[in-house]
């Protein structure tokens, strides 16, 4: 999902935390989860890669300390 700059509209119910490295692993298994035809492949070092740009923020929540949505931006 993709969404322009002024078309948000967010509620938020629970405040999103930012994820780091330790967090790679959950975010891969989600992703292969919820879409294995497009995440199959996706490993959790290749998150942890991703997630070392200085250039990108991941942000997700957590329910019972279990990693339950997440998402990220870039500003390259």
């Amino acid at each position: 999902m993709s969404l322009k700059k002024g078309d948000e509209r967010l509620k938020v119910s629970v405040e999103p935390e930012r994820l780091d490295v330790g967090d790679a692993e959950q975010i891969a298994k989600l992703m292969n989860e919820r879409y294995p035809q497009m995440w199959s492949g996706i490993t959790s070092d290749g998150i942890a890669s991703l997630m070392s740009s200085s250039y990108t923020v991941w942000l997700g929540i957590k329910h019972v300390g279990k990693l339950v949505s997440f998402g990220y931006h870039s500003n390259s």
